[in-house]
């Protein structure tokens, strides 16, 4: 785990780099292997972040993931603020944790590539059905690199992750074709990370917008 004189160090590299490269200052962070700590997320708030997606409520699958703890199970599974001494539960730090969304099986790609396109959106369906009626955040992971050919020699991926189909273009269309039909879903509106964030920031806009939604929907 990331110590409390580390994590400054290594954010502050990471959003410097991510600056540098796109032009933007990065306000979300999700960490590696779905990492975060009660010294991460002073860290991303000293660093003008605004949301922490790395905490994974109702996930089981320990052995898919080399970060998991016991810990997420019982955290919010709607966006909370965290307590200054736990990512898991709710207090007073200013920093949004939007919880990953999982129901024993995280809502990833990896689920897509092993359990095919039906179960998937299945689960889409009922965590959409949730989220929206607990005011959440319908949250789907997947990896850039997913898309890409491998060309490292030595395979490190958990053992899961080595039974992904290997054509890259393949895992690209598997991935369009079950947005195309989670964003059909009548519960589910597409958002970017930073017009939640915004929605979150500003209860009064989203229950402007949320009641113009079906509207848009329809329209």
């Amino acid at each position: 785990l990331t110590s409390s004189a580390q994590a400054p160090i290594w954010i502050a590299a990471a959003s410097r780099r991510i600056h540098g490269a796109l032009g933007v200052r990065p306000r979300s962070f999700r960490g590696p292997r779905m990492e975060t700590s009660a010294e991460t997320q002073p860290a991303l708030v000293a660093e003008g972040y605004s949301a922490d997606f790395s905490v994974c409520p109702r996930r089981c699958d320990a052995f898919a993931c080399r970060s998991y703890t016991s810990r997420w199970l019982l955290a919010p599974r709607v966006p909370y603020r965290p307590s200054w001494d736990s990512p898991f539960r709710r207090g007073e730090l200013p920093l949004w944790v939007v919880p990953s969304s999982a129901f024993g099986a995280p809502f990833t790609s990896g689920l897509r590539y092993l359990l095919g396109q039906r179960i998937t959106t299945g689960l889409a369906s009922f965590l959409g059905r949730e989220a929206r009626r607990e005011k959440g955040a319908l949250v789907y992971l997947f990896h850039s690199y997913e898309f890409t050919r491998r060309t490292a020699g030595r395979d490190e991926r958990p053992l899961h992750q080595r039974l992904y189909p290997r054509d890259a273009e393949w895992r690209y269309q598997a991935n369009r074709s079950l947005l195309t039909h989670v964003l059909a879903l009548p519960q589910v509106e597409a958002l970017t990370a930073s017009a939640y964030l915004r929605r979150l920031e500003n209860p009064a806009r989203a229950r402007l917008e949320a009641r113009r939604w079906p509207l848009r929907r329809a329209a």
